[in-house]
């Protein structure tokens, strides 16, 4: 499987919207569930071709019941987040994928708990370095883009006032196309 950096999904209102991450996977961008479904997928193909060239009724049976599965699971997953469709990566406007990179993964690390990081190392699908990599990034974010900054205090606050540190977060935010606080 190719690797993909983003995808990005048509909302039935018509929006292009990139996908967040949802796992702490290291192997796929992207929704965990869009990752099943293509790895899925590509085992039924795999399972057609075998049924096709022996000539296996029943072994193009399952695939078929198979497919109908996957399917059925990325129907249900489409209507509840109101997707209307994937949209490959060279049909995206070029403005829409440059606004949304960065903004993509700031909103994953904030949709990714520091707990969920926390249990990935113990149970070594991270390695320690990248949860301290990880924990740092995260409390920077955190504190600027989840609207934790009104409620800290903090040394540049104490130096400049606190219209000072909400001017600079919000000129942070606004730079990752994110709204003021």
């Amino acid at each position: 499987m190719p690797k993909v950096t983003r995808v990005f999904a048509e909302l039935v209102t018509g929006e292009i919207v990139c996908l967040a991450k949802d796992c702490g996977c290291k192997h796929h961008e992207g929704p965990h569930w869009l990752f099943v479904d293509q790895s899925c997928k590509e085992v039924n193909q795999q399972c057609a071709q075998d049924a096709r060239n022996k000539g296996n009724g029943l072994l193009l049976e399952h695939y078929a019941q198979e497919e109908a599965r996957r399917l059925a699971e990325k129907t249900r997953h489409f209507k509840n987040l109101g997707i209307a469709r994937l949209v490959p990566i060279d049909e995206v406007p070029k403005e829409v994928r440059n606004s949304t990179g960065m903004k993509h993964k700031i909103t994953s690390l904030l949709e990714n708990s520091l707990s969920d990081m926390e249990r990935y190392s113990r149970d070594g699908r991270v390695t320690d370095k990248e949860f301290r990599a990880y924990r740092a990034i995260w409390n920077w974010i955190n504190f600027r883009f989840s609207g934790a900054a009104e409620q800290k205090q903090s040394d540049y606050q104490e130096r400049y006032g606190f219209p000072a540190l909400k001017e600079k977060i919000n000129k942070t935010r606004k730079s990752f196309g994110f709204d003021a606080i």
